[in-house]
């Protein structure tokens, strides 16, 4: 027998995946003042000419500060969540920033996301 199918908030407030429903708070704009994207993004010490895999990215809280250091790079985006990756190209497209791509996929299945071959 299967267990009973659970809500939003339990997936929010248990373990998994972020709930979909939900990654519109990862957006928050008090978000930006307690961890600002740019300053994090800062340490990686990114090259102009590096290409990034963003494992996990969400609706794109990062990417769009990780894309524009890559001005003559590339960064691809990497979700287990279709509407994840569709709400990260959103805010990149807005925004004109054109060297980024997106796969979806599960990282846990695969050990090389760019090799991998069960995209969903």
């Amino acid at each position: 027998m299967k267990p009973p199918a659970r809500t939003s908030w339990q997936r929010l407030t248990g373990r998994g995946m972020y709930p979909v429903e939900y990654a519109r708070w990862l957006l928050n704009p008090l978000r930006y003042l307690i961890m600002p994207p740019g300053r994090i993004v800062d340490r990686l010490r990114l090259l102009p000419t590096d290409r990034v895999l963003e494992v996990g990215c969400g609706p794109g809280f990062f990417s769009p500060v990780i894309a524009r250091r890559l001005s003559a790079g590339h960064l691809t985006l990497f979700d287990a969540q279709a509407p994840m990756l569709e709400m990260a190209s959103q805010r990149l497209a807005k925004q004109r920033i054109v060297n980024v791509s997106s796969v979806c996929g599960s990282a846990t299945v695969c050990r090389s996301p760019m090799r991998c071959s069960t995209w969903c």
